[in-house]
């Protein structure tokens, strides 16, 4: 609720507290937390958060991919960080085909 409403270090608290107190996330958590960081133009922790999710040996779905290929093909940058992020993109559609989420 706190990322819907803009609160996002409040969302990173809360989270934060959760983990801390033994809650581990479902991969509804974790794209829950993708989502509304896109949806916010937070895209440098839509980033984190996809990595932190597969250091914590979950497996991204299509969803989680999506979150991620949007906020590089929706990030507000130059044109060389554009031309880059897009690189990134197409990188991530080919794994996501190959993991078979297409």
């Amino acid at each position: 609720m706190h990322g819907v409403r803009g609160k996002f270090p409040e969302t990173i608290s809360v989270f934060d507290d959760l983990m801390s107190a033994g809650f581990v996330p479902d991969v509804v958590t974790w794209n829950t937390l993708l989502a509304v960081f896109r949806q916010n133009g937070l895209d440098s922790e839509v980033s984190g958060v996809f990595k932190e999710m597969k250091k914590a040996c979950y497996i991204p779905k299509r969803d989680a991919y999506v979150s991620l290929i949007s906020s590089y093909t929706y990030s507000r940058c130059g044109l060389l960080d554009q031309a880059m992020q897009m690189k990134e993109a197409s990188r991530l559609f080919s794994e996501m085909k190959s993991s078979g989420l297409l």
